[in-house]
């Protein structure tokens, strides 16, 4: 990388450490306020360090994220939900090993959250006015968040999927520590086909808690109902659940995730007859 390139990158007076400077698009400046709730003009962060090198690299990792907010901003793309998401998870991720060492819970957790709120609001994803959201808010139980209240009232399970990637709580979470173990049993081939099991189930329910017995019966169903599409024979959907009962194992055995609460949700189910023995 080019050591003279300060694109971005600035000194405060006396001082060595670097800081990093974005100055904000006009168009997208109410989606970033102060405190005061006034717009910034501005976005500036400290990278603590007096290497350029290192300075350069953060730079790019935080001018990058910020681009990305702004696309989303800018465009309400619900594709962007994705790597936004993915973002805010790894920051999180990141606060939660920071908390360990701390007395206190980490204050930017919550940051994150509200800047993750902020950003599904104005994606619109929940056709849902400020007054039917916070009307939400209100059950016979007592108040919930306002991200409870938009997962409540969004009917396509986006939103519950946006946070369950963020908190760690999608289905696919424990996807790489189970194959690096898994690995150790069997070839390639076979941990390409259980990944791609897994992804497949996750189309269906992309967050591990909710999973029971039950939902996966009716995907089952779904999968070989030819009123549903292009039925899948009982053989290949048997190959699916091996894949995933092996993985639910390791996810609510191994890890021990507390959102993986039906142990058998994947065992014990009787697959129909394949829509071969039909036509037979």
């Amino acid at each position: 990388m080019d050591n003279t390139d300060t694109k971005h990158l600035y000194r405060k007076t006396g001082r060595n450490i670097w800081t990093i400077r974005y100055v904000l698009p006009i168009d997208v400046l109410p989606a970033f306020v102060d405190s005061t709730g006034k717009p910034r003009k501005e976005i500036t962060k400290s990278t603590e360090t007096d290497d350029l090198y290192t300075a350069q690299q953060l730079r790019n990792v935080f001018i990058g994220e910020l681009k990305i907010k702004i696309q989303s901003i800018r465009t309400n793309d619900e594709e962007l939900m994705v790597p936004l998401a993915k973002m805010y998870a790894k920051k999180i991720k990141q606060f939660n090993i920071e908390e360990k060492q701390m007395d206190h819970p980490h204050p930017a957790i919550d940051e994150i959250r509200d800047e993750a709120l902020a950003r599904l609001k104005e994606m619109k994803l929940v056709k849902a006015t400020g007054e039917e959201i916070t009307k939400a808010m209100t059950t016979p139980e007592g108040y919930i968040t306002e991200e409870e209240a938009l997962e409540k009232l969004d009917k396509t399970g986006k939103v519950k999927q946006f946070y369950a990637e963020i908190l760690g709580h999608n289905f696919d979470a424990h996807l790489d520590h189970w194959e690096t173990r898994r690995s150790k049993k069997v070839g390639a081939s076979f941990m390409k086909q259980g990944r791609a099991h897994i992804r497949l189930f996750q189309k269906y329910h992309p967050t591990i808690s909710g999973i029971t017995w039950k939902v996966v019966d009716d995907w089952i169903y779904e999968l070989s109902n030819p009123e549903k599409g292009k039925p899948i024979n009982s053989i290949t959907i048997g190959g699916y659940l091996s894949s995933l009962r092996n993985y639910w194992n390791h996810v609510s055995r191994i890890i021990q995730d507390p959102n993986a609460k039906d142990l058998i949700a994947f065992k014990e189910h009787e697959l129909p007859d394949s829509f071969h023995d039909i036509r037979k």
